[in-house]
């Protein structure tokens, strides 16, 4: 049946909607399937009832019962069986899915499962060798744009030419940028290319228990032979290394010996290697010898992808000026962004109504000003401080330089565009200027960012530094 379905939807809308799906108790009248909640149930009921129902007369031969969904109740057991799902499918999607088919076949005719059967329920239940890895996490689905573009080609790179170029590669961003999406997907690019690749994605949390338990239970050689027989061997998170003395040194042998084979390392974590506490000075060294890249905050581009993108693995078609309204007024990261387009989703599914600008300002009215609230202009100024390298007091100043007043228009732009201050309060803040020395200020970074996009660019991204202070 799957099988079937996979013909007539789009992979984003197989992979959130049909993947989670289970035989429930059927009979000749109806055709029960398991789903993990509500509003999956619901979704699916509403959208895709037709299509189920003409898979399942597809492959029972012309019968076509009643569709009967049921919300499942073991949560947990649906996570593991989908883990082991994805491992599956990692393999073979199309021809573990057509075994499936072919097996449920056999099965209505009382014959035997296949060996094609028996192969797909051994490698469900045995993924492969050190992987947990997301099955969306994948290139085709990292939205790309000025503020990844270098740390997405660099990844890129590490999957076409392997340890030749970049090795190590150090990935560094801040919260929801895209760090794990972008080692996952580097995981599977590797897999992909080369199924034979032993490919181990962990956590630096993992690596420390794993470390831990191999001294506790006296088996620190299989420890090291597992981190150090592979061919590529991802470490998410690494700044959780700090003040871990006796773990950073097992981690440098590691890190040596891999490099020492040519064999492939890419770490990421949270800020540069200069940047790390609690890292001895032999391992910073180690880590930052090799190719760092950022990766920023989303700028307009790619958050405007993302909502995009949500949107239609989702199954939802979002007007124009409403996917521009979110990725607008949610600048954070790129977990808060998709968590907004899922709620503007569900609650306009939910609610039985078309999503419109209006509805998804109503929505979204908290977000909106719970920014406003968060950021203040003080984050504001240190932003614009931290690029131009201008003072915050030089701009709270009565100099009008052109090398400030550029930074101080910058910073009463985003002030009116982020804040909910007033221009007399703007004024107040940027050395007591009056209300008509704000408005033309604002007026002219405006007029700017119209007719230069390299101009606007720069504009979002100092927004978007100013809300991680805030949230920092």
């Amino acid at each position: 049946m799957l099988a079937n379905i996979r013909a007539h939807v789009s992979e984003q809308q197989f992979d959130t909607w049909f993947r989670a799906l289970r035989p429930g108790r059927s009979s000749d009248d109806v055709y029960e399937l398991m789903v993990p909640n509500t509003f999956t149930r619901e979704w699916i009921r509403t959208k895709f009832s037709d299509v189920i129902l003409g898979a399942v007369e597809q492959v029972t031969g012309g019968r076509r019962p009643a569709l009967r969904l049921v919300v499942r109740e073991d949560a947990q057991a649906t996570d593991n069986a989908l883990a082991a799902d994805n491992e599956m499918l990692h393999e073979a999607p199309h021809a573990a899915l057509d075994d499936a088919a072919a097996a449920n076949k056999a099965a209505a005719a009382g014959a035997r499962p296949a060996t094609g059967q028996a192969q797909w329920e051994t490698q469900a239940t045995q993924p492969r060798f050190g992987l947990a890895l997301n099955r969306d996490n994948r290139f085709r689905n990292f939205v790309t744009g000025p503020s990844n573009r270098v740390a997405v080609a660099a990844a890129q790179s590490v999957v076409e030419r392997g340890a030749r170029l970049y090795n190590p590669l150090f990935i560094h961003g801040g919260v929801g940028t895209g760090k794990t999406h972008l080692l996952q997907a580097i995981a599977h690019g590797c897999l992909d290319r080369n199924p034979a690749h032993r490919v181990l994605w962990v956590t630096t949390e993992q690596f420390i228990n794993q470390f831990i338990g191999a001294l506790e239970k006296g088996t620190i050689e299989a420890f090291r032979a597992r981190f150090r027989d592979v061919d590529v061997l991802l470490v998410d998170d690494v700044q959780f290394f700090k003040n871990k003395e006796r773990t950073q040194d097992e981690f440098m042998h590691t890190f040596n010996a891999l490099l020492n084979a040519g064999r492939q390392i890419v770490l990421c974590s949270d800020r540069e290697p200069s940047g790390l506490e609690g890292i001895n000075e032999r391992l910073r060294s180690r880590l930052a010898g090799g190719f760092v890249c950022t990766l920023e905050a989303p700028d307009f581009e790619v958050r405007l992808g993302l909502v995009k993108s949500k949107a239609e693995r989702l199954g939802a078609e979002l007007p124009a000026d409403a996917a521009t309204f979110i990725a607008e007024n949610v600048r954070t990261n790129a977990r808060e962004l998709e968590g907004a387009v899922t709620r503007v989703v569900g609650q306009a599914f939910l609610g039985g109504k078309a999503i419109d600008l209006a509805g998804v300002r109503e929505i979204l009215r908290d977000v909106v000003v719970d920014r406003r609230r968060r950021v203040s202009m003080e984050h504001i100024a240190r932003s614009v401080e931290e690029h131009y390298g201008v003072r915050v007091a030089d701009m709270q100043g009565r100099r009008r330089t052109q090398a400030i007043a550029l930074p101080r228009q910058v910073g009463m732009l985003l002030s009116r565009k982020l804040t909910g201050h007033s221009l007399e309060e703007i004024g107040t803040f940027f050395g007591g200027r009056d209300h008509s020395t704000v408005s033309y200020s604002i007026e002219k970074s405006e007029e700017s960012a119209g007719t230069d996009p390299q101009f606007k660019e720069l504009m979002e991204r100092l927004a978007a530094r100013a809300l991680t202070i805030a949230a920092s």
